[in-house]
Order: C-alpha cells, then structure tokens, then sequence
C-alpha cells in the first residue's frame, strides 16, 4: 500500500483492510497528524451513523415504488418478433 486515502480509512474503520495493511495503516496514524485527524473524523462519523434514529417508510410508499418497479421492468422487457 503505497497511499492512504480516505477510502483505505474507511476500510480499516470496517475491519476490511488485511493484516499487513492494518500494520502500514496504524503506522502511518502515528506519525500522520493530519491522517490521524481525517481518522478520527471518520470514526466519530461511523458513531453518529449509528446512533441516528432512523425510521421505517410506510408500508403503501413501499407498495408503490414496487408497483412503479414492476411497471418499468414490464415496459423494457424485449418484444419477440
């Protein structure tokens, strides 16, 4: 791994990276100030994602994006000649 970027970030912050990287990652986040800040950043952005109350649509706003779906995919199907 040659350039971390705030995607390889986002990786390690998800368990996604290999152990190598993981080594290069925590590494670099000592010595990087500016690296460790776009961390940091990133994880307290992982946390407020997880605390946020989402909620639910309603069942008859599902019911018509299914029904819009079924008619779009009905129109694109290929005619036989």
């Amino acid at each position: 791994m040659s350039i971390i970027t705030k995607e390889t970030l986002v990786q390690y912050l998800y368990g996604e990276t290999s152990i190598e990287d993981n080594l290069i990652i925590e590494a670099a986040l000592t010595t990087d100030w500016k690296l460790n800040e776009e961390f940091t950043i990133l994880k307290a952005s992982k946390n407020d994602l997880n605390n946020i109350s989402l909620k639910s649509p309603k069942a008859s706003s599902i019911d018509r994006i299914l029904k819009y779906a079924e008619q779009k995919s009905d129109s694109t199907l290929p005619v036989a000649h």
